[in-house]
């Protein structure tokens, strides 16, 4: 994206003839090489009006924006938050976002951002739209890459690193029944896991899986049979969509079985829970470092 020396991407009036063709040459390629596009609603009014714009015809390209409208192509889509966006893009390696500046904040906000490539202009705006919008939220940078786009211009490539994510420890386990089905959750309704949760203040993280196993499916008759060993992954949303980059969960997993067959959950917010043949578990799991963990330790229970 371009950018003003001083971090502008056009000026008060939406003004964006200070940028050079080689720049516009740059952002164009990098967009047909993805395949698709994610713009905001003023954005959209402003690019489509431009002739360079005839050599999108052929790019997949998502409006975000509050309400509904008419878009000026049937490759043209409309969705209402970042997390939508990325939904209706869902069949793209690589998902090009350029602005504006409240878009740009929005995926930024929600941690959806992985790379950000900088096209310095020489030009400095006394006032205009800022490459970001005023938010309270911080991010850092990796510079990985630099190169020249013209004799004044310049491109910088970052890596959005993720060490301002929440690390937080949580238990759980693989509960077996006397027919070898296995339990599992339902987290908010939304998506399906393993039982686990976070290990509280004074808790060992065997005690805490024991009390998440009940709290979940209220299942109070487990034997202990091993330790399963311990893995990361990032948090699922209340919605089962994606998933939570703020924080990073370090999961420590145990082997039980259980006489019990009946349950009932307690805990609110995962209101469902039931049991499943072993070999359709990792089916259901929601997030894949479920998945991927389950059919790992599949022989050794």
């Amino acid at each position: 994206m371009a950018i003003s020396l001083n971090g502008m991407i056009a000026k008060s009036d939406d003004d964006t003839s200070w940028i050079s063709k080689e720049e516009w040459d740059n952002y164009s390629l990098a967009v047909r090489n993805a395949g698709c596009l994610v713009v905001g609603h003023r954005t959209y009014g402003i690019l489509t009006k431009q002739t360079e714009f005839s050599e999108f015809k052929d790019i997949k390209l998502v409006v975000v924006a509050q309400d509904n409208f008419q878009t000026l192509a049937q490759n043209h889509l409309v969705a209402h938050s970042p997390k939508e966006a990325l939904k209706l893009l869902s069949d793209f390696e690589q998902v090009v976002v350029a602005g504006g500046g409240m878009l740009n904040t929005s995926f930024v906000e929600e941690n959806l951002v992985d790379e950000i490539f900088i096209d310095i202009e020489p030009i400095i705006l006394g006032q205009g739209i800022p490459l970001f919008r005023d938010k309270d939220f911080e991010r850092n940078l990796k510079l990985v890459g630099q190169k020249r786009i013209s004799d004044n211009e310049i491109q910088l490539h970052y890596e959005v690193l993720k060490y301002f994510m929440k690390k937080t420890e949580s238990a759980g386990g693989v509960v077996k029944n006397k027919e070898g089905e296995i339990l599992v959750i339902s987290q908010h309704g939304t998506s399906w896991s393993l039982p686990k949760g976070h290990i509280e203040q004074g808790e060992d993280s065997l005690i805490a899986s024991k009390r998440e196993i009940k709290e979940e499916s209220g299942i109070t008759d487990l034997t202990f049979i091993k330790e399963l060993g311990t893995y990361e992954r990032f948090k699922i949303p209340k919605d089962g969509q994606g998933e939570d980059r703020s924080e990073l969960k370090i999961i420590h997993m145990f082997l039980y079985t259980t006489n019990e067959k009946n349950l009932k959950p307690i805990d609110l917010e995962n209101p469902e829970a039931k049991w499943v043949n072993p070999q359709e578990v990792a089916d259901l799991l929601t997030h894949p470092k479920d998945k991927e963990f389950f059919l790992k330790i599949l022989t050794a229970i």
